[in-house]
């Protein structure tokens, strides 16, 4: 389903010439002077970022139950997932993250659910994963059934056992673009983890300035930008990344 996704949007970088109907008469898309190819209709393409559409549902009913995770017992509204997007991405910009740089989700099916990494990967195919598109920090449940995430990121990046508890930032010699391991905690628990920060501390790390840059960068964001990277099998030894931008996942 992914590599359809991907190749049903595909994005044509050539200007328009006459020979491509323009979908959308939306002044930005104009300047940008792009096309995306979609099926027969009369509705027109999106031109709007993810963070757009979150805040204008939030707008018209932000009381509106947007997800229930029946596992995990979450039920969250419009208005509190934009709160809890808005605390993960200050936290991770009070880590040093910016536009551009790749978080990676590596684990099962959670509500905190940006590069997508299958959650039976072993060491090896994590370490092809992290390496190929540059991850800079890594979010993961500490283990799930029989797989023990933080022993296979201890196995790959062994930087990490020199750090302290509860702590991350870690300069890892074989992935130079990698910083931070996050690991997802659940309620009430105090387990700390060499070298990798706790998420429910990262979530309360953003400060005021913080606030202020996400603003800055949320209006310089484009629908043409890219948002997503997913792995798909191809019958290859290694699974091939696809790059997908923000209209194109909607």
């Amino acid at each position: 389903m992914d590599f359809f996704i991907s190749s049903i949007w595909k994005r044509f970088e050539t200007p328009l010439n006459g020979d491509v109907t323009v979908l959308s008469e939306n002044a930005a898309a104009q300047a940008i002077r792009k096309s995306y190819i979609h099926g027969v209709s009369n509705v027109p393409l999106l031109f709007d970022t993810i963070g757009d559409r979150l805040r204008m549902a939030v707008d018209q009913v932000p009381d509106r139950e947007f997800v229930i995770f029946k596992r995990d017992g979450i039920r969250k509204t419009y208005q509190q997932l934009l709160y809890d997007c808005e605390k993960l991405a200050t936290g991770l910009l009070h880590l040093g993250l910016d536009r551009g740089d790749r978080v990676g989700i590596w684990g099962p099916n959670l509500y905190e659910w940006i590069v997508n990494i299958n959650p039976s990967y072993q060491s090896e195919e994590l370490k092809f994963a992290l390496g190929k598109v540059g991850i800079k920090a890594l979010i993961s449940p500490a283990e799930f059934k029989k797989s023990n995430y933080y022993l296979s990121m201890l196995d790959i990046i062994p930087e990490l056992a020199v750090k302290a508890e509860g702590k991350g930032n870690v300069a890892a010699d074989y992935f130079p673009t990698f910083r931070h391991f996050i690991i997802i905690d659940q309620a009430g628990e105090n387990k700390l983890y060499r070298g990798a920060w706790r998420y429910s501390d990262v979530i309360k790390m953003g400060t005021e300035e913080d606030r202020i840059k996400l603003a800055d960068i949320e209006r310089q964001i484009r629908p043409d930008d890219a948002v997503n990277i997913q792995y798909t099998s191809v019958g290859i030894s290694f699974t091939s990344d696809r790059q997908m931008t923000l209209m194109s996942v909607f």
